[in-house]
């Protein structure tokens, strides 16, 4: 258990049976009253941004995440599988968890995921990816004055 000289940015607690990720925080003390701690923390599972003030007798549960390197394996009919590139399991993932990076998800692409009790809280895809463009438009000829943008259909 911590109490609220522990709360720092980054540190991920249970809160309401939730895991939650402290985003920022505050020590305060005012007059006579005994200090608090003001925290913004964000759900994992919902991302709702939750405010909360912790007392100098509140015990905060740490809550201890598991992160592995998967390796894109094929998308399924609903769901993405991904293998553990040590031990070589496999595990389906709803394409929801990406939102819209999951068309740029290649096979062999690595995502790092947050598992917390065997429970996937968060996946994230690498901050670049490198793909091929399959088909563009001509260029028009002379149109060197303004910056063009054309459309592209690229190998997803």
């Amino acid at each position: 258990m911590l109490d609220m000289n522990d709360i720092q940015k980054g540190l991920t607690i249970v809160y309401n049976g939730d895991v939650c990720e402290v985003l920022d925080f505050l020590h305060a003390r005012t007059g006579m009253k005994k200090p608090t701690v003001w925290t913004k923390l964000r759900n994992y599972r919902t991302g709702q941004v939750l405010e909360n003030q912790f007392r100098s007798n509140d015990k905060i549960e740490p809550a201890y995440l598991d992160k592995k390197n998967m390796t894109f394996s094929y998308k399924d009919k609903n769901s993405l599988v991904f293998m553990d590139p040590v031990s070589f399991e496999e595990i389906y993932v709803n394409p929801e968890i990406f939102g819209k990076g999951v068309q740029l998800l290649l096979e062999g692409t690595e995502c790092i995921f947050k598992f917390f009790n065997d429970e996937i809280l968060n996946a994230t895809m690498p901050d670049s990816v490198e793909l091929i463009v399959t088909d563009a438009p001509p260029y028009a000829k002379g149109n060197t004055v303004s910056n063009d943008m054309h459309e592209v259909t690229v190998e997803t």
